[in-house]
């Protein structure tokens, strides 16, 4: 064989030879580009998200969704009246108060006083001193009843200011209706008077309260 036949057949052999090698390298480049592209795709979107959220960004909400429904008020308890408040309402008309005391795991603060003729009772449940989420007084009275008697309490415990309430309003309405027991609500507070001269009862609720 001659040096060109030599040369010749050199140049034809080697790319049969490399033939496989070089596809496969050819492939080998084209998967590592493409996990590449896909790879800085992953990054940019996660960096993306990252953003948004550092940002306080999140998913777009629709603008004609219905707006959460929150009450104005606190209904789990009389918001703004303490049971220090409560007792010295109590106090101002002669009671003498204790408490708390512990009642199925909620604290109970009572005021009290006696006569032969009139009996005072004033009691006021909560989870704790500013969460109060019940007051209840009742006055029984023996012989000839008196709403002079009952008026000065009942009237001073409807007139305690919570959020939502309206102490005005309610201070009337308690004046009319130890002649006309009832009920109505002021804001988050639910009123009743019930019973007669001789032994009446004013409750005041939170609207949200397990009571």
């Amino acid at each position: 064989m001659t040096a060109a036949d030599h040369t010749a057949a050199t140049h034809v052999e080697w790319p049969w030879a490399l033939g496989p090698f070089w596809t496969l390298g050819l492939g080998l480049v084209g998967w590592w580009a493409f996990a590449w592209q896909v790879s800085m795709r992953t990054v940019l979107v996660l960096s993306l998200l990252v953003v948004q959220v550092a940002c306080g960004g999140g998913p777009a909400k629709d603008a004609n969704a219905p707006a959460e429904s929150k009450p104005a008020f606190e209904t789990r308890w009389l918001r703004g009246i303490s049971a220090t408040e409560v007792k010295s309402a109590a106090q101002a008309r002669g009671l003498v108060c204790q408490g708390p005391a512990l009642q199925g795991g909620t604290s109970v603060w009572t005021c009290a006083s006696e006569t032969p003729l009139v009996r005072y009772r004033v009691q006021c449940y909560g989870s704790a001193p500013l969460k109060l989420e019940y007051i209840t007084a009742t006055i029984t009275q023996v012989g000839t009843a008196k709403a002079d008697l009952v008026a000065p309490l009942f009237v001073a415990l409807g007139g305690l200011h919570y959020d939502g309430g309206d102490a005005a309003q309610a201070r009337s309405w308690v004046l009319k209706a130890i002649e006309a027991p009832g009920e109505t609500t002021f804001g988050p507070g639910k009123f009743r008077v019930s019973g007669d001269l001789s032994r009446i009862t004013l409750d005041i609720k939170a609207s949200g309260a397990d009571w």
